[in-house]
């Protein structure tokens, strides 16, 4: 990327040249076409009423609608004629985007791809629109949960730049950044494959699709005689945009889209490639705000977090730091909060790597290792255990080391909070809440003594149970069900913690504490099943999207086994929790029979073993209930 490189004009066969007139009322048209796209942007640009917020992408619309409608009547030649209306499409698919109405969106992007793509000559001529085109259509694929056509749409940019730009020095460089990164994407998809198979497979996974590089290319008869023009049309929706600064900044933003797509289909490696190509990118090109560098760089550091890379994540961290200004006076409040957010997540990595090193630690020692091992438990692993020995000096194996990590990343937790508060950023006040309620967790982990422990997670409760009546579940769904979910596991683990002390014969120890912990766990699992059934059916989910099938299927096996640990002091409440318990198991492996669910094989395993074990034992406490009711033999 840092050679010199050769200007985009002399790349896409631009030279400078008089203004021909190809057809008579060409230039009126354009004239036309100019005035009612500034018109579109000043609007698109105004500030609407709160009870009208599209009112002014409404007028937009209707004025691209008229321009598109006296484009035939302008413009006498049929090819440029074509041109015109399908980018004035563009802008209208644009628009019903911005308006939430995606599948008019779509049906435009859609039909506007397959034209401009359709020929070496519009690819060439059209090239920033394409690019401008397969972003906003990537964006609204990956809207709709489709991250793999989001990526066969950017494939189709990253063809069309690499036949457009062939034998240019910036052209040559990213073909070798192609080839590296393909590398690192075969490395991705094998350490997936031996994951799922040590695992035993996902739900829902798809063959990745061939690539299929090869590009369109109709003919269009009269087309190389119309070059000329048609640039000139091109020249109109670049507007006061150079062709150069226009071209680079889309093809700079497709480039971003795929690396927040591969991302999402779990190719990490891949995807920090080419985050790090839109940084260089945007830093020689300088057309980057400042908000969105730092945005970006504060991304890349956090995939060498998930890497265990702390000193990498580190030195970008302190880059986008600078970038800010130390204070972060020189990028917007957002930004400033995520800047905090990412420096947060750099010390809460510390402590989740550390807390599995301890777990590993204890469990080669066994005896009371087993204890803390079961008390760790599986949601403190983290997705990589494998820390390169330069990178061991920034973990932590006591409580006041992590007590100090942990303060710091509560500290950075309550600024970013300070920005992203709940009225209007409730999405991201309830992630960053979580946050603080997995430093909690993580720091538990660390505490020997169970009662300071149990107070420790109880903290936990108290950074997230208030905005289970906070949010409405029906606008935020997503939130509700995590919020839920994590309330359930955290009284769960304070069940479990205050069970033990039970059983180890602790004095001053309270029945009605352990009730309440049990009780509350269970409320909140069936909060979080019940919200994936419309509140009007009264009976299982029968589909649910693969995404989410899992995280739905283990709520439910969580629910299945606390029924059958209740708290209990008669053979009555005894026998009512083994019942209970046994109808939830039989009702989950019925549930995965049914629906052919292949994963989750060692809890599907578990719930045949109990239901083989509690079916014996419910007759045996039935038949003792049964004794008490008719009393002893006379």
């Amino acid at each position: 990327v840092g050679a010199a490189r050769e200007p985009f004009s002399a790349i896409f066969g631009w030279k400078d040249r008089e203004d021909t007139m190809a057809e008579e009322g060409l230039d009126g048209a354009l004239a036309d076409l100019s005035t009612a796209l500034s018109q579109v942007k000043e609007l698109t640009e105004k500030v609407a009423p709160e009870e009208e917020p599209y009112k002014y992408w409404y007028e937009a619309r209707d004025v691209l609608e008229k321009a598109k409608g006296g484009v035939g009547a302008k413009v006498k030649n049929s090819i440029l004629a074509s041109d015109i209306t399908f980018l004035l499409d563009l802008r209208l698919a644009t628009n019903y985007l911005e308006t939430e109405e995606n599948p008019s969106a779509g049906e435009l992007f859609s039909s506007t791809l397959r034209y401009l793509s359709a020929n070496a000559s519009r690819r060439s001529v059209f090239a920033p629109l394409l690019f401008e085109a397969i972003g906003q259509y990537c964006v609204l694929e990956v809207t709709r949960g489709k991250p793999k056509a989001a990526n066969k749409l950017l494939r189709l940019a990253f063809a069309t730049f690499a036949e457009v730009a062939a034998g240019t020095p910036i052209a040559d460089e990213f073909k070798k950044r192609v080839a590296a990164w393909t590398v690192e994407e075969k490395r991705d998809r094998e350490e997936k494959e031996r994951k799922e198979k040590k695992e035993g497979g996902g739900i829902g996974d798809e063959e990745e699709e061939e690539e299929d590089s090869d590009l369109p290319d109709v003919e269009g008869d009269g087309e190389d005689e119309v070059v000329e023009e048609r640039r000139k049309v091109a020249d109109v929706f670049f507007g006061s945009v150079a062709r150069d600064t226009y071209l680079r900044s889309q093809w700079t933003l497709c480039v971003f889209y795929r690396a927040q797509v591969v991302g999402q289909m779990g190719k990490e490696a891949m995807s920090a490639a080419l985050l790090a190509y839109v940084l260089e990118r945007q830093k020689e090109d300088g057309v980057a705000r400042k908000d969105e560098w730092v945005d970006n760089t504060v991304r890349l550091a956090g995939f060498y977090l998930g890497c265990n890379r702390f000193s990498k994540a580190l030195s970008l961290l302190n880059i986008a730091k600078e970038e800010g200004g130390n204070e972060g006076q020189h990028i917007g409040a957002e930004a400033k909060g995520r800047l905090y957010w990412g420096w947060a997540k750099f010390y809460r990595a510390r402590l989740a790597v550390s807390v599995e090193r301890l777990g590993e630690e204890y469990r080669m020692g066994g005896g009371e290792g087993s204890s803390r091992t079961r008390n760790l438990g599986s949601a403190y692993v983290t997705p990589s255990a494998f820390v390169p020995p330069q990178e061991e000096k920034w973990l932590v194996n006591s409580y006041i080391d992590a007590a100090g990590v942990f303060s710091q990343q509560l500290s950075l937790l309550m600024a970013a909070l300070k920005v992203f508060v709940v009225d209007g950023y409730v999405t991201e006040n309830v992630a960053l809440q979580q946050d603080v309620s997995e430093g909690w967790r993580l720091l538990a982990a660390f505490e020997v003594d169970e009662r300071k422990r149990c107070r420790i997670i109880r903290r936990r409760s108290f950074a997230i149970e208030p905005f289970v009546k906070l949010i409405n579940k029906d606008k935020f769904p997503s939130e509700w069900k995590q919020l839920c979910n994590e309330l359930g596991s955290i009284y769960n683990e304070l069940f479990d913690v205050k069970l033990g002390l039970k059983q180890r014969g602790v004095k001053n120890y309270s029945i009605e504490r352990l009730r309440e912990f049990h009780s509350k766990a269970i409320e909140y699992y069936r909060l979080f099943i019940d919200s994936f059934v419309p509140a009007e059916v009264d009976k299982p989910v029968e589909s649910l999207d693969a995404d989410v099938l899992e995280w739905y299927l283990r709520g439910r096996f969580q629910l299945a086994r606390l029924e059958g640990r209740a708290p209990v002091s008669t053979p009555h409440e005894e026998r009512d929790a083994i019942a209970a318990s046994l109808q939830l198991y039989e009702d989950l492996l019925q549930y995965c029979d049914v629906h052919n669910i292949e994963a989750m094989r060692e809890e599907r395993e578990l719930c045949k073993e109990m239901v083989a074990l509690l079916r014996p034992k419910l007759d045996m406490v039935s038949k003792r209930c049964a004794q008490e009711e008719v009393g002893p033999p006379q």
